[in-house]
């Protein structure tokens, strides 16, 4: 009976080691910082409006001259999937190319995660914003989703 207690004591302190040790490889949790700023020369730029639900991405609009805050740029510092957004014009020719990070990533501070830069989670749903330059006039663009060294196309998705 003594044995099957010191086994019991055993497990319950064993095994949330286990568990924090497996924790470790969770994607995010602990952060690789890179260089992220992107220079950018002027900020103003016309941006498309895109929504998402349930994986199908649709054009919601644009927007023409507006200012876009420069953190807007910045990559994301966690080593998660991102999305690729390349734009083409009628002749269906790549004119431009961007890496938006990964906008369905929700990030927080958390309790308990002190030792980490950021907390998150996914919404699998919602609007945002992709700025392209002024000086393009794009009539589709195709959603790429990349991680490592995979990149995978997504959807194409008219502008009207």
């Amino acid at each position: 009976m003594i044995k099957l207690r010191y086994l019991l004591l055993a497990t319950f302190f064993i095994a949330p080691t286990l568990v924090l040790a497996l924790d470790e490889i969770i994607p995010g949790k602990h952060q690789i910082l890179k260089d992220t700023k992107v220079i950018i020369q002027e900020n103003k730029f016309n941006q498309v409006k895109l929504y998402m639900k349930n994986g199908v991405f649709e054009f919601t609009s644009i927007e023409y001259d507006k200012k876009i805050p420069s953190y807007r740029f910045n990559k994301d510092p966690i080593e998660v999937e991102t999305y690729e957004i390349v734009f083409f014009d009628a002749n269906d020719k790549q004119i431009y190319k961007a890496n938006i990070g990964n906008p369905f990533l929700v990030k927080a501070q958390h309790i308990g995660f002190e030792g980490s830069d950021y907390f998150y989670g996914y919404d699998n749903q919602g609007s945002f914003n992709v700025p392209y330059p002024k000086n393009i006039e794009p009539k589709s663009i195709v959603i790429y989703k990349v991680f490592l060294s995979t990149r995978d196309k997504l959807q194409k998705v008219l502008i009207n």
